[in-house]
């Protein structure tokens, strides 16, 4: 490259004007400069486009969250139901529970009274047929 010369020290030469930019390198330019703007218009409506894109995303995603929030909600009531569910058949199986072992202790004490009155029942059966013998 040339140094730049000043205006008011020489005069330019065919060489100096030959380093101008002509009027062909300009449109060309110009050309380019159109490409680049039509390039960056490309650009802007692809960023709208992402922009709606961006937009719809963040409405289904807070419309996700809200159905996530729902969901969960309806998952706590089910679980607290749940543990009442639970807490209310372990009452009922402590309270059959409870129950059976009464009867079974009522049972043991009926075989141990029955027992007793079978022993008592051959003792007089025993008793009346001696007496039977002796009286006769």
């Amino acid at each position: 490259m040339r140094e730049k010369k000043n205006i008011n020290q020489e005069p330019a030469t065919k060489g100096d004007l030959k380093a101008l930019a002509t009027k062909a390198d300009l449109n060309g330019v110009k050309a380019d400069l159109n490409g680049v703007k039509a390039d960056l218009n490309g650009v802007k409506a692809d960023l709208n486009g992402v922009k709606a894109d961006l937009s719809t995303v963040k409405t289904a995603l807070s419309e996700q969250a809200m159905f996530l929030l729902k969901l969960e909600r309806k998952f706590e009531t089910f679980s607290e139901a749940l543990r009442q569910t639970k807490s209310e058949i372990l009452s009922a199986v402590d309270a059959f529970a409870k129950d059976t072992k009464e009867v079974e202790r009522d049972t043991a004490l009926q075989s141990g009274h029955l027992a007793d009155h079978d022993r008592q029942l051959k003792n007089h059966e025993n008793r009346l047929k001696k007496l039977e013998t002796v009286s006769t």
